[in-house]
């Protein structure tokens, strides 16, 4: 399934007169993301989901892709901090073109609902449709000693891909494909206040082999620039179960300067070298990939901010980013 999925993503990047005739004749690319093809990029401006004062954040993410459950190692609030709100989000790919309201979701034994946040695309496994789900899960983490092991166990049934198989070898026959899972947590500042903007309306977001661009707009946070800025993200692998990386090249830029993915002497920050790609499927090394967890230090500006990411011949879909940055 690798070589076919992204050798007729490549060739219909660069043909896009041919991408009906070829996405037949490969079965992977639907209908649905034949339309997405010929769009030469995706621009977006996001107003936030979710503000807090006098808070920062930490996020950690799971890869779920042929599992029906799996472990969110939160790590990263400080001790004496107090817990405001806790975020669980989740997604993953079917034959639908839209995904139900709500579905529940078990968080360390806990049933909870989750409600439906966007509806995609099928980033490029001959499904239909890709969505995203967040369950407000604060209750359940503890105020004293937050920094614990969560395991997250989404409805799974006969149809729910759960075999650990390699995604690109022997392609799994099941319609609905589990994506990840990512605990976002937001907890209280200390001496110097900060403010954190959650942003998770994304819609019509999964970029097959289009670039993205995002707009921010964060009121209030960044007077003084410095600031951190998080992505969960489906989809993002090296490819080929971890044997290369040359679906790992996609370069992420945040006001201009260049955060993250392979050197661009043209654009990239100094001291070289950048970090890996955010899409890389880091979450699940070395299987089984397609999901992302990432912060980034970067300069903010004051009211809004933007990032940009060159994707490349892949197919992504974000989930949720966070800013955060001083009042």
């Amino acid at each position: 399934m690798y070589r076919f999925r992204h050798a007729l993503i490549a060739a219909a990047l660069a043909l896009p007169t041919a991408t009906a005739a070829s996405a037949q004749e490969g079965g992977f690319v639907t209908d649905h993301a034949k339309a997405f093809l010929l769009q030469e990029a995706i621009e977006l401006k996001l107003e936030p989901t979710f503000e807090f004062k006098e808070a920062e954040h930490v996020i950690n993410g799971v890869a779920l892709r042929n599992r029906n459950a799996g472990t969110i190692h939160l790590r990263g609030v400080p001790q004496q901090r107090r817990v405001l709100r806790a975020l669980l989000y989740w997604n993953f790919s079917d034959e639908r073109d839209e995904g139900p309201r709500a579905l529940p979701i078990l968080f360390n034994g806990n049933n909870v609902r989750g409600e439906k946040v966007a509806d995609n695309v099928d980033p490029c496994w001959g499904l239909v449709g890709n969505h995203s789900y967040r369950a407000d899960v604060t209750r359940f983490i503890p105020r004293v000693d937050p920094n614990q092991d969560y395991l997250v166990v989404p409805i799974f049934n006969e149809a729910t891909s759960t075999t650990g198989q390699n995604p690109w070898r022997n392609p799994e026959v099941q319609d609905r494909r589990l994506e990840g899972a990512w605990l976002v947590v937001i907890y209280s500042s200390a001496e110097n206040p900060r403010g954190v903007a959650i942003y998770d309306d994304l819609s019509g977001t999964t970029s097959i082999g289009q670039d993205m661009a995002f707009f921010f707009a964060h009121p209030g946070i960044g007077p003084d620039s410095a600031g951190l800025f998080s992505l969960a993200g489906a989809d993002g692998q090296r490819g080929g179960g971890n044997n290369t990386t040359s679906l790992a090249n996609e370069r992420t830029f945040f006001n201009g300067d260049q955060i993250a993915g392979p050197f661009d002497p043209d654009n990239a920050p100094f001291p070289l070298p950048l970090s890996a790609s955010d899409w890389d499927g880091s979450d699940g090394w070395p299987l089984n990939q397609l999901s992302d967890t990432h912060t980034h230090e970067v300069e903010l500006r004051n009211g809004a901010s933007e990032v940009k990411y060159l994707v490349g011949n892949d197919c992504v879909t974000p989930v949720a980013f966070v800013i955060e940055g001083a009042l």
